[in-house]
């Protein structure tokens, strides 16, 4: 009989382990499936109820202050009085022993209430309350509550295992009720990100490192025009949308930042829109998140558009380097022209000095240099007038034949101190849609590059053709050409490159980009073909009807 009672107790110990670990695992499988704010412990409460049988089971939660509490959450065996209602706005001040005994003891259990300090019992009474168990919640290390264990049939005596099990229950609330709470602020956080963010017009990436897996929220999207449909939410998408010459300096940032040796990743570079132009961003992004070998796993940034700031930042270098030309044309180019104009004038004045073939000649190189300065200055006011925005277009039907004519007829001179065969390669009339003074300036310039850099007894052409209601202007000579890498820095706006002529003739780099400027003006475009030792061969469009 003894070792059959023996074996009863430890099958029934077994049996009560088992249950208990079941509990726990209910309990666990119930907190891992709350998703709100405020989990619903209705049903952990249930539970433990079926478990332990008490008569009831009460969650208070403090108010912000921690000055008083509510019964949130209440199960109640059948037949015992449910009070819930009654027990919403429990100062702490009227019950002090309570909040003091649960945060220095972390525990009250009583057998008989009548034992509690009169403060709580003279509470407990009233719900026909004899024995309780009560355990405190702390939620972030703050007193925020608790959870009470009420035994109304009986003085219940609480043993060690019901206390350990109920304590470890109680300790499960408080992680869920943690657990929530920090999902909540995470919550407010992201929400006050996005508010911020979207109230600043800032695009937002999240990027799941090991994936390549990234959320790109609807500004980001928006700044470059696309719908979400059109890019893909992952790190490959962003990659084929870099410009191809800032992508090694984006790389470098971002993988310098990956290893760890920058704070953060920080990179100024050009994306495509989809309309497609290349739009400026200011790429900026930080790893929140690494595994536990310490590699990154999550890294969240920002995209503001610096699109106008760089175009405005590009707009004052410009004109910063057209002041420094400016000034540079001002103090030699045109110091230079004048100052020979004076030593030939004073020659001239000291006529019984010089003979007459000797005045002829410094004649001619006074009418010359006079044409050449008056070009000059031309074609800085020109400049001068484009970039401060002063020039009128006034566009209309021309006869570029005429214009051709004339402007030939202004360089025969130079034609035929060089011998340089000029022919025209068209026949016919020819029209074009634009302002006719710039447009004469535009040949002036090109006819005058192309008899500078061409060598005595050389050739320059002109053509004119009709291509796609379009006119086609082309001024080819047999020169000295240009470098390719030259081509580039000629029609740049913020570069001034010039070559002297094939008989040291100066140059200032303005004519080319005049020539660009008013041909943009009007609509057309520009092209320069050139080879070293090969000439050079430019043309350029006009429309031949109102655009």
């Amino acid at each position: 009989m003894k070792a059959s009672g023996i074996g009863e107790t430890v099958e029934d110990k077994l049996r009560h382990s088992l249950q208990q670990q079941k509990l726990l695992a209910d309990i666990s499988q119930k907190v891992n499936s709350m998703t709100r704010s405020c989990p619903d412990c209705t049903d952990i409460l249930r539970l433990i109820g079926e478990h332990t049988n008490v008569s009831r089971i009460s969650v208070f939660l403090n108010n912000s202050t921690g000055t008083a509490t509510r019964n949130a959450f209440t199960w109640c065996n059948e037949g015992i009085t449910d009070y819930q209602n009654k027990q919403q706005n429990l100062s702490y001040a009227i019950v002090p022993s309570l909040k003091k005994k649960l945060v220095e003891q972390g525990r009250i259990v009583s057998a008989d209430i009548n034992q509690l300090p009169d403060d709580f019992s003279s509470i407990l009474r009233p719900l026909g309350i004899k024995s309780i168990l009560i355990f405190p919640l702390f939620v972030q290390a703050e007193f925020s509550g608790f959870i009470g264990f009420d035994e109304c049939l009986v003085n219940k005596q609480w043993d060690s295992d019901e206390v350990e099990l109920l304590r470890t229950i109680a300790n499960i609330i408080s992680a869920t009720f943690e657990r929530n709470k920090y999902h909540q602020q995470l919550h407010d956080s992201e929400t006050q990100l996005k508010m911020a963010i979207e109230n600043t017009d800032t695009g937002l990436w999240d990027w799941n490192i090991p994936t390549g897996q990234v959320y790109f929220n609807d500004i980001w999207l928006k700044q470059l025009g696309y719908d979400r449909s059109e890019i893909k939410p992952h790190l490959s998408a962003w990659e084929k949308l870099v410009h191809p010459d800032d992508m090694p300096a984006a790389e470098e940032a971002l993988n310098k930042h990956l290893a760890g040796e920058t704070g953060d990743y920080q990179n100024l570079h050009r994306l495509l829109t989809k309309s497609g132009d290349w739009k400026w961003v200011l790429d900026r992004g930080k790893v929140i998140e690494w595994n536990d070998a310490g590699e990154p796993i999550r890294a969240i940034g920002t995209h503001i558009d610096m699109d106008r700031h760089k175009k405005v930042e590009d707009e004052l270098r410009i004109a910063n380097a057209t002041k420094d030309k400016f000034f540079s044309i001002i103090a030699h180019d045109l110091r230079g022209p004048i100052g020979s104009l004076m030593q030939i004038s004073e020659l001239i004045a000291e006529k019984g000095n010089v003979d007459e073939a000797t005045l002829y000649k410094f004649l001619n190189s006074q009418k010359e240099l006079t044409k050449s300065t008056y070009r000059l200055l031309e074609n800085l006011l020109n400049w001068a007038k484009y970039n401060e925005k002063q020039i009128e277009n006034n566009p209309k039907i021309l006869n570029i034949n005429n214009i051709i004519d004339e402007t030939v007829e202004h360089i025969h001179y130079q034609l035929s101190k060089k011998s340089i065969e000029l022919t025209k390669e068209y026949s016919g009339v020819y029209e074009a849609y634009a302002d006719e003074n710039m447009v004469k300036l535009i040949i002036r310039n090109l006819l005058s590059n192309a008899l500078k850099f061409t060598p005595n007894k050389g050739s320059v052409s002109i053509g004119l053709a009709h291509t796609n209601g379009f006119l086609t202007v082309s001024i080819e000579d047999s020169g000295v050409g240009i470098a390719k890498e030259n081509i580039d820095k000629i029609l740049s706006d913020d570069q001034f490159f010039t070559t002297a002529g094939t008989e040291n003739e100066k140059g200032t780099g303005l004519g080319l980009k005049i020539c660009k400027n008013f041909i943009s003006m009007n609509h057309g475009s520009i092209k320069i073909e050139s080879e070293p030792a090969k000439g050079t061969r430019i043309s350029f469009t006009l429309p031949r009807q109102s655009v």
